[in-house]
């Protein structure tokens, strides 16, 4: 989603004095509904707003979501992404939220194979970080619970041949997962994603897929691993296993490889070189191109060359 068409589009909505939004597609099209929403009434740029410079506009405008992918879970969210000159910025409050959404598994039925890819590993990972999140309660956790299933069952069937049932599993367990990010925020996966989309032209999903199978091991709140979590080593650990037996693994080995596998399976590429990174320097911009706040979610505290070295592993 990019400036310059929430501006257009906030354009649009006065110049037809509009009475809602009717938001249908993938998760940018749901950014730039939110996008025009808070936006809308406001005498302030929509540049300034992204920014926080200035604040959104709070209002009643219906927002109705009706999403035609099964990954973002954006229908269910609090949050919008916005690049502004080639950089990401977001905004989350609770008015951007949809205030009616409908799930439809039928509006996914001509989904392309590569974004079925993509937006059901989002929809897988975000279901994941929401668990090992530091921003994680029982709530959240409850919604993970039960998508990760869903989303890991048939995910590889809704991509190589879908049915009416695996796509009904992927929405619903999008929409979950959609529910427990809104809760938590995402992690570190995520905040490495966005320079890989900026710069090399990777798909969000597959942008925080390619990254997510190396936290497995750093998040499971090893001895030597400095935690962000302040409830504690032990019951870091003790999440760690319960997400590994809800992948149906009994290490953070066993996840990276069935994370990657997965990927494999769906036709997606998991190696930073098979994208277009060239050599060291590149993983350094990667690694400098996140803010270091939206780290702090992360259960295990990593600096700079913590993060270039589990990145180096994917080349």
């Amino acid at each position: 989603p990019r400036a310059e068409d929430a501006v257009a589009g906030r354009e649009l909505f006065r110049a037809e004095a509009c009475d809602a939004i009717l938001a249908v597609g993938g998760g940018s099209v749901m950014d730039m509904a939110k996008l025009i929403k808070c936006t809308a009434g406001s005498r302030e740029s929509v540049e300034d707003i992204c920014r926080g410079k200035a604040p959104l506009d709070e209002n009643g405008i219906p927002l109705l979501a009706v999403p035609t992918t099964a990954g973002s879970g954006s229908e269910a969210t609090r949050f919008a992404i916005i690049y502004l000159q080639g950089k990401k910025h977001s905004i989350s409050h609770p008015s951007i939220r949809p205030t009616h959404a409908i799930v439809d598994p039928a509006m996914s039925a001509s989904m392309p194979p590569a974004v079925a890819a993509a937006t059901g590993m989002d929809a897988l990972a975000q279901a994941i970080e929401s668990f090992w999140a530091v921003g994680s309660s029982e709530e959240s956790r409850a919604f993970s619970v039960q998508a990760i299933p869903l989303l890991l069952e048939n995910l590889e069937q809704a991509v190589s041949s879908p049915t009416p049932a695996s796509r009904e599993a992927m929405a619903v367990g999008s929409y979950l997962a959609g529910k427990a990010i809104n809760l938590t925020v995402s992690t570190a996966p995520h905040a490495l994603s966005y320079h890989l989309t900026s710069r090399y032209g990777l798909p969000h999903g597959h942008a925080v897929a390619m990254s997510l199978g190396q936290f497995f091991s750093p998040n499971s709140g090893g001895d030597g691993v400095a935690l962000h979590d302040p409830r504690g080593r032990e019951y870091v650990r003790s999440m760690s296993r319960k997400l590994w037996k809800l992948l149906g693994q009994d290490s953070a080995e066993g996840c990276r490889e069935l994370w990657y596998g997965l990927m494999r399976s769906c036709g997606l590429a998991e190696r930073l070189s098979e994208i277009g990174m060239r050599d060291e320097g590149e993983v350094d911009g990667l690694v400098a191109s996140v803010d270091p706040e939206r780290l702090k979610n992360n259960p295990a505290a990593l600096d700079g060359e913590a993060l270039k070295s589990l990145l180096l592993q994917r080349f």
